[in-house]
């Protein structure tokens, strides 16, 4: 009697090896993206770090309560609100009351 071949292996093989081609690909366009991501992020730091030198600047010529929403929107420091009595100070990028001149 001659050897019997067992394709019903060759059938699964088949399909991880194609779904392993799939996942690669998926895997490699997620690595893109998180690259992208980090390179813009750090494209980013610096921008923003001057928007809060501006931003600071200006609260400080104005005074927090006279800023326009838009521009807190971006702030990447911290704002706290007092939710009981509604105050709104900004603290900086050192986490501090910023009340010293700018």
């Amino acid at each position: 009697m001659g050897n019997i071949l067992d394709f019903s292996n060759k059938v699964y093989t088949k399909e991880l090896d194609k779904r392993c081609i799939e996942l690669q690909e998926m895997y490699d366009a997620i690595k893109l993206c998180y690259s992208t991501i980090e390179a813009l992020e750090e494209k980013l730091l610096p921008e923003e770090q001057e928007y809060d030198r501006t931003f600071a600047k200006y609260v400080h010529k104005v005074g927090i309560e006279a800023v326009e929403i838009k521009y807190i929107e971006f702030v990447s420091s911290d704002i706290a609100v007092n939710v009981e009595t509604g105050e709104i100070k900004y603290l900086g990028p050192d986490g501090e009351e910023n009340d010293t001149e700018v």
